[in-house]
């Protein structure tokens, strides 16, 4: 199997919004055929992790945090997969707004066995 692509924490605030907290990821699984590159990676930045499987018609939910760490491997030359992003956002609070980022940050030192 070919590497993976880094695993990911999503921006905390809403790029036009600025005062929206990013909640909730869900993802779902469009493409009908299946590939092993296009499996979802979540970690939880310290030695829990897990690969879910692919499957069309599958909903992916999670929460965001500092901790939700998240990616695909290097998805196999030739193939598409196929996804629908939707997100929940809530309006910040002060505290919110001392911890906010406009970017995703990545990692590529997390051990993914």
């Amino acid at each position: 199997e070919g590497g993976y692509l880094g695993m990911h924490v999503d921006a905390t605030t809403h790029g036009m919004n600025l005062n929206w907290k990013r909640e909730y990821s869900a993802v779902l699984c469009i493409s009908e055929e299946y590939d092993s590159s296009f499996d979802l990676l979540l970690h939880d930045g310290k030695n829990k992790h897990a690969r879910i499987p692919y499957k069309f018609n599958r909903l992916n939910v999670f929460k965001c945090s500092e901790n939700s760490w998240h990616g695909i491997p290097e998805i196999t030359k030739g193939l598409d997969r196929k996804t629908l992003g939707v997100m929940y956002w809530s309006k910040m609070t002060e505290e919110d707004k001392k911890n906010t980022r406009t970017k995703a940050k990545f990692n590529f030192d997390l051990e993914f066995k």
